[in-house]
């Protein structure tokens, strides 16, 4: 929304044909109708509704999710997949951190490659004990600054190799290319720490789908940024600031050194929290917003 003549015309003639408007966070709200009342002059009610000419529009919250048994079963078929085993193999007994995105400026990856190569150095003694995985999948590739995004993506990533591999130990697996969802589960069921670390980001269902791929007898650890829509759900994961390299290191090492016991216990917190909000809970909320 632009706070100029133009764009107070374009949201004054859109909201009145919107008898309701959703959003995942409410966070996200709470922008929007300050926007509103900014550029509009319209309060809105306590419970979000908004009045213009004699229109009424609802402004709620209804989180999107995914259906986490559903997920955790695929991740469960993927994690006896050959290629799967082959990956768990290629480890030879390290820990995997696996970070899935597609390549944007927003999902803050140079920073997360930049954190990943201050943790190798402020904690030499995780060198060859870990291997992170990062897929980044093409986007806009016809855009100059996504071009000049995945250079700097290859030049960090030799940068890293470069100053830390050793003759049978890769610290940094990238790959920009489309990985099928189902080999993804596979990959989040077999790593000890799910990477999201976005600059900004409405909700990132990544995160929920690394919570419900998790082996319940021995899960891994979420590093979320605190900047993601699906924070506010998800308590129990260990928040950053993705621009905070120096805190994202922490956070690696932390995870790495976790105990068994608090992992479990983090582990069902979230698992509860993503089930709560999945998708048919989603459905189920806003269709009821719809008709009441």
């Amino acid at each position: 929304m632009i706070p100029d003549g133009r764009g107070r015309v374009r949201l004054e003639y859109r909201i009145p044909a919107r008898g309701l408007i959703g959003f995942h966070t409410e966070r996200d709200r709470a922008h929007f109708l300050g926007a509103v009342e900014a550029v509009l002059g319209i309060g809105a009610t306590a419970h979000g509704v908004l009045t213009l000419d004699g229109h009424v529009t609802k402004v709620v919250v209804t989180p999107i999710g995914i259906d986490a048994d559903a997920f955790t079963a695929q991740a469960i078929r993927a994690s006896r997949r050959v290629a799967t085993k082959r990956m768990v193999e290629s480890l030879a007994g390290r820990a995997l951190m696996v970070g899935v995105d597609r390549l944007d400026y927003t999902k803050g990856l140079p920073a997360r490659l930049d954190a990943y190569g201050r943790f190798l150095s402020t904690y030499p003694e995780h060198r060859r004990q870990i291997s992170f995985l990062q897929v980044a999948a093409p986007s806009r590739e016809e855009v100059d600054r996504y071009r000049a995004l995945r250079e700097e993506l290859n030049y960090k990533t030799g940068a890293i190799n470069g100053a830390y591999s050793d003759f049978d130990w890769v610290p940094l697996r990238y790959m920009n290319r489309t990985v099928s969802r189902s080999l993804i589960a596979g990959f989040y069921r077999t790593a000890r720490i799910g990477l999201v670390t976005p600059l900004r980001d409405g909700m990132n269902l990544v995160a929920k789908e690394y919570v419900a791929a998790q082996n319940a007898a021995d899960p891994g650890v979420l590093i979320l940024s605190r900047f993601a829509g699906a924070a506010a759900g998800l308590q129990e994961a260990l928040k950053v600031n993705p621009i905070d390299i120096d805190s994202v290191a922490e956070a690696i090492n932390r995870a790495l050194i976790m105990p068994l016991d608090e992992r479990q216990a983090r582990h069902v917190a979230l698992l509860e929290r993503v089930r709560a909000a999945s998708a048919s809970v989603f459905c189920q909320t806003f269709t009821a917003a719809l008709t009441t």
